[in-house]
């Protein structure tokens, strides 16, 4: 995926379900209790399907008792052949597992066209959260440097800039996510791990600087992304960072991060791409 230019690895993705870690408790915890059917595709394996099918379980059980945030993004692509319009969901469930009661039960219950059903039985604790509210400032920028370039719709070949501002002086990292992999692009990698310190009131312009640019790559048809950026005052990256790894592993990286850090925020944008 990568030549001088670091291409970024692309996918479709029409609904993101971004399960956030919690940075701060606010109430009593409490036992839940449920069943719920859940289905995978039998293109993966039996184990990794059930660990899916309890992941899910679980995230439906805390959206019922907690509720969930919700923000949308949308966009219509014109052609001269057609019009397609596109929705972006992402949703953030306002409770947290603390620790499972008794160990969750899958049952078989069926497969039909290439989906398996099964049924999960969870009793589990768990408390309601809150999240760090972003401060910082983030534009995603085309093929230039000033805010007048501001864009989250590419082409394929258009180079990608990021510029930062925060009111806080912290660290940072910027983190890319397609469909199965989430990729650090800061720190760069030339550096070492640390993640980058930055001063507040002051504007950053990232991925300028051969060998840190980035160029946008696309199929045939338009495709989805997500730009993930993580900001704390304290620093926050201990030696545990991995340059690539799947979405599920990053999403528990973070949450042990904010586990330790209730300042940590995090702020997903959406970047489309296509071909013209």
């Amino acid at each position: 995926m990568y030549d001088m230019t670091r291409n970024f690895p692309t996918s479709h993705c029409l609904l993101f379900l971004f399960l956030l870690f919690p940075t701060m408790a606010t109430a009593q915890e409490r036992t839940i209790e449920t069943t719920r059917l859940c289905h995978f595709s039998t293109a993966i394996s039996h184990e990794e399907g059930k660990a899916r099918a309890v992941e899910e379980a679980i995230a439906m059980a805390l959206a019922d008792e907690f509720g969930t945030t919700v923000s949308e993004q949308s966009w219509r692509t014109l052609t001269e052949e057609e019009s397609s319009f596109t929705q972006f969901t992402r949703l953030q469930v306002k409770g947290r597992l603390v620790r499972h009661l008794n160990e969750p039960e899958v049952t078989y219950k069926g497969v039909e066209g290439g989906v398996v059903s099964v049924e999960v039985k969870l009793r589990f604790r768990a408390a309601p959260i809150t999240y760090a509210p972003v401060q910082f400032k983030v534009l995603l920028l085309r093929n230039g440097t000033e805010d007048r370039y501001a864009d989250t719709r590419f082409r394929a070949g258009d180079a990608f800039y990021m510029t930062f501002e925060s009111p806080r002086e912290g660290y940072l990292a910027v983190f890319f996510e397609d469909r199965e992999t989430v990729t650090c692009l800061l720190p760069y990698l030339c550096e070492d791990e640390a993640p980058l310190h930055v001063k507040k009131q002051e504007r950053y312009v990232l991925f300028t600087n051969d060998p840190d640019t980035f160029s946008m790559t696309c199929g045939e048809e338009p495709e989805v992304n997500f730009v993930h950026v993580v900001f704390s005052p304290k620093p926050f990256i201990r030696g545990d960072l991995v340059r690539e790894m799947p979405c599920r592993d990053f999403r528990s990286w973070i949450g042990r991060l904010q586990s330790f850090d209730d300042e940590l925020q995090l702020e997903t944008q959406l970047i489309n791409i296509s071909l013209q």
